[in-house]
């Protein structure tokens, strides 16, 4: 269960990242940021630092509903033992 918490929290925070690295690009490239050169590498460590901080977030409220949210078989069908054979 740890090796999956591990593999979803790096897939949630690398392809947070990915889009983050990849909206600072296309706002470089396009010229459409409207914050002179001296502010612009404040905003994009700022931007960055909050899609981490978005990501780890969405992460654990993930884990948290997931967990709260795993149903017992028994309340979704009454006669899973016995369809079983136990």
């Amino acid at each position: 269960m740890k090796e999956y918490k591990v593999k979803s929290f790096l897939i949630a925070l690398v392809s947070s990242l990915v889009m983050g690295v990849g909206w600072e690009l296309l706002e470089n490239f396009s010229q459409i940021t409207f914050i002179n050169n001296n502010g612009y590498n404040l905003d994009t460590a700022s931007d960055l630092v909050n899609v981490v901080l978005g990501s780890i977030l969405a992460y654990l409220y993930f884990v948290k509903k997931k967990r709260s949210t795993i149903p017992d078989v028994n309340t979704l069908h009454p006669f899973y033992n016995q369809i079983r054979g136990n």
